[in-house]
Parts: C-alpha cells; sequence; structure tokens
C-alpha cells in the first residue's frame, strides 16, 4: 500500500510523541505531487540547508518560499527587522527574528506568501515543522486562530471567529492570498490535553503517529488517522509504517497474529518427563465409553411434594420448636 492512496486535504496536523518521529511523514507531504502548485515552509526545528537539500531531490518543489525561523527565533544573534528576504542557492527565504510577537510571525508568513512565484488562484500549501514552539510562546488559542484566518476552507470551523488579520503585503507578486492546505507537526506529549484539543477543534484531518512494537521488525511505528468529513461523519483509520535505510516512511502489511493453539493441539511434551496430559485415540474412545453413575438406565427417581405446614408463622419460623 502507497501514502498516496490516503488523501488529505484541508488543515492536517502530525502529532508525534518520544520514540517516534513524524518528520519522515511531514516531508512525504512536502515533497508529495500535490505540493507542486505552491509551498511556503515554517522552519523551526531544522536547518533551511537540509530543506533545499530536500527541495532539490524532488521535481516537484521547484517553487517554494522558506521562512527561517530556525537561526534566530528570540533576535540574540542580531537586532533586525522580522520578515527580511534573502536567497539561499535559489530558493527566497525570509528571516523571522522574533517567533515571540504573534505579528511578527503573521508578517513573515504573509511577506512568504507575496513573495512566492506562483501565479495559481488554488491557493498554496503551508508546512509547519515547529508548531510546539510557536504554542510554547504564543499560546494554542492564539496559533489556531492564526491558522484558521490563512486557511480559508472552513469546512467544519465556520462558527470558529479570529482577531488575527494576515498583513497586507502590497508589493506582493503573487496573486493567491491564502493557504488551501496547512499541515502542521508537533509533538503531543508536550502539552496538556486541552491544548491538544483547542488545535485539533480547526483540524481536518489529525495523524497520531505512536511507536508499534512487532518482533522482526525495526522502526515500527503506527498512524491513527481521523479524518472529519464534509458529511460531518468522522473516519477513523490505521496504518503500519516503518522507516527505511534512506530515512523514508513506508506502509507496511502487517500479518494478523495467530491464534494459540490449545493443549490438545500442541506439541509432545519434552522427553524425560513421566507423565502425558494428551489423549491417544485409543484412550479418547475408552473415556467415552464410560457410564457415569448418573447414566444408569435402570435408575428410579422419586420427587416427592412436600405440602405447605398451616401452622408455619413467617414472623416466627421457630415457634414449633419445643425449647
Amino acid at each position: 500500500m502507497s501514502l498516496s492512496k490516503i488523501v488529505f486535504e484541508g488543515v492536517v496536523f502530525i502529532e508525534d510523541e518520544v520514540g517516534v518521529s513524524g518528520h519522515p511523514l511531514l516531508q512525504y507531504y512536502l515533497t508529495s505531487s500535490k505540493s507542486s502548485k505552491g509551498v511556503v515552509v515554517f522552519v523551526g526545528e531544522n536547518t533551511i540547508s537540509s530543506y533545499v537539500e530536500l527541495c532539490k531531490t524532488s521535481d516537484n518543489l521547484k517553487k517554494v518560499v522558506f521562512v527561517d525561523a530556525f537561526s534566530d527565533p528570540l533576535g540574540w544573534k542580531a537586532k533586525k527587522e522580522p520578515a527580511v528576504l534573502s536567497e539561499v542557492d535559489g530558493f527566497t527565504v525570509v528571516q523571522c527574528n522574533d517567533i515571540t510577537q504573534i505579528s511578527n510571525i503573521t508578517k513573515c508568513i504573509s511577506q512568504a506568501m507575496g513573495a512566492h512565484p506562483t501565479t495559481s488562484h488554488d491557493g498554496l500549501v503551508l508546512v509547519i515543522d515547529c508548531l510546539g514552539s510557536l504554542i510554547m510562546r504564543q499560546g494554542a488559542q492564539t496559533i489556531a486562530q492564526l491558522l484558521h484566518t490563512f486557511n480559508q476552507q472552513k469546512h467544519f470551523s465556520t462558527s470558529f471567529t479570529t482577531s488575527i488579520t494576515p498583513v497586507s503585503t502590497p508589493s506582493s507578486s503573487s496573486s493567491t492570498n491564502f493557504f488551501s492546505d496547512i499541515f502542521g507537526l508537533i509533538h503531543f506529549d508536550m502539552f496538556s490535553q486541552v491544548d491538544i484539543q483547542r488545535l485539533n477543534h480547526i483540524a481536518d484531518v489529525i495523524i497520531k503517529v505512536s511507536p508499534f512494537n512487532r518482533e522482526g521488525i525495526e522502526n515500527l511505528g503506527v498512524l491513527n488517522i481521523t479524518q472529519k468529513r464534509r458529511s460531518g461523519k468522522v473516519a477513523i483509520t490505521q496504518e503500519h509504517f516503518t522507516i527505511s535505510k534512506e530515512k523514508k516512511l513506508v506502509l507496511v502489511q502487517l500479518e494478523k497474529d495467530k491464534p494459540k493453539k490449545s493443549i490438545q493441539q500442541q506439541s509432545a511434551p519434552p522427553s524425560g518427563i513421566t507423565f502425558n496430559l494428551q489423549l491417544s485415540e485409543k484412550e479418547k474412545t475408552a473415556k467415552d465409553s464410560v457410564v457415569l453413575p448418573w447414566q444408569h438406565s435402570n435408575t428410579e427417581f422419586k420427587i416427592e411434594n412436600i405440602e405447605d405446614d398451616e401452622d408455619y408463622d413467617e414472623e416466627d419460623p421457630d415457634d414449633d420448636l419445643d425449647i
């Protein structure tokens, strides 16, 4: 089975935990064919050079703009204005020097959107590899409002309001001002259940990545996929995966555990034991031919109906006793 057979649209959150990483799954969506319409990558947990090398290996990732929140996220190295444009190996990079202010994050994403060379009217794809860092500094509710503002496919959140407005970019060369799909990675075991629920409120698809142990298979994990459909129904599926030597995510089909054999189906006991719990066919026949005491045909049973005692007193059951 291939991941390409699973179609995810809208707001997709990948939630991993200690013991298994969701980065290979995020990289799969980044290099998928759907990303050909244009991608903005908000980088906070890896270097820009690592993503640039990944983009070079894919023919679909020629129109990518990066937001660098990894080099100097708190503005300690250089006190520069946020959303400064630069170029790395032919890719446009927006330097985000301060993620402690929500206005700076909004401005950097809007600047990257405006600097994108695409002319598509179907929207861009936003990929965020550091939702946890943003939530720790801004709160889950604020980040959920920000992503909801940038996303125009509000299939399940029409009543969700927000006061955050993306910064307009008059110098924008792109005709697209929204993200049709948003993919975000978060380490959910670092946050409370309340924060995760606030974030999942705006999600169309939630993929929980967890470790899975099976003898003989290394780097095995399980994807628990919750998908909200337009009809209002929720589809839940489960897929197992492993990480290849190239550090790519590959789905695997596991065989069901075989049922344990009964005592009579198990192999003979080891040599040296003086007794055997199993019966041969001859012993089984002899056992079945034994007539038990209550199975004798000439046995008669006499049932005597005991009449009710008229002198019985319910209030004093011992009234008839001579004490």
